[in-house]
Order: C-alpha cells, then sequence, then structure tokens
C-alpha cells in the first residue's frame, strides 16, 4: 500500500515541477508539492516523493548530485544508530544542494517560490 501511495504522491509532485528549468527549483516545487500530501502524514515518504519527482525530470548530472547527497543523508543515518562506518571514506560534495535544510524550510514555511 505504501508503494502505490508514494507513487500517487511522485505522480502529484513530478506534474506539479515539470515546468521547472533548474535542479532547485524542481526540489523545491516538488518538495512543496509533497509536503501536503493528503493520502500520507508520512514525512519520510513525502520527502521521497519529492526526491523521485525531481529525479524523473532531471538529466544525469543532476540526478548524480542528488544521488551523492542521498548518500551522505544515509551514511549519517547509519552513523546516528550506530552503523560502524568508514569514517575515512567520507568526502565533503563540491555542489550539495542542502536537501534537509531545503525540506526543512518548505515544510517550516507557508508557501515556497522556487
Amino acid at each position: 500500500m505504501n508503494d502505490t501511495i508514494l507513487l500517487i504522491a511522485i505522480t502529484e509532485a513530478k506534474e506539479a515541477a515539470k515546468n521547472e528549468t533548474t535542479l532547485e527549483g524542481r526540489l523545491r516545487v516538488a518538495m512543496n508539492t509533497a509536503k501536503d500530501f493528503w493520502m500520507s502524514t508520512d514525512d519520510d515518504l513525502r520527502f521521497r516523493a519529492a526526491i523521485g519527482a525531481a529525479m524523473l525530470l532531471s538529466d544525469e548530472p543532476d540526478k548524480e548530485l542528488i544521488t551523492q547527497e542521498l548518500k551522505q543523508i544515509r551514511t549519517l543515518s547509519a552513523i546516528l544508530n550506530g552503523v560502524p562506518v568508514d569514517l575515512d571514506a567520507i568526502k565533503p560534495l563540491e555542489n550539495a544542494i542542502g536537501l534537509i535544510k531545503m525540506w526543512g524550510d518548505i515544510k517550516s514555511a507557508k508557501q515556497v517560490k522556487p
């Protein structure tokens, strides 16, 4: 059931962001749409829907940038959950998007324009 809800949320966010020409614009519109998704109150599902929508609308370099940042988010999550992580393997991103900060800003604002 959650997979179906996620796909519906991705579809709504993708439709809302389809005319955006920049990665930041796509992410902001998709996040703004997903944050109020009516079929779920799960923030993780909403965040994943926004990211999924932006990925579907993006070219390969933008997809790679999103993927690299998501890997770092997963690594941080692992560290916080006590999973052993090779800290020497973690490299700072040169062009970090700031997905978590952007999501937090959008969730706390009533309406955010790209």
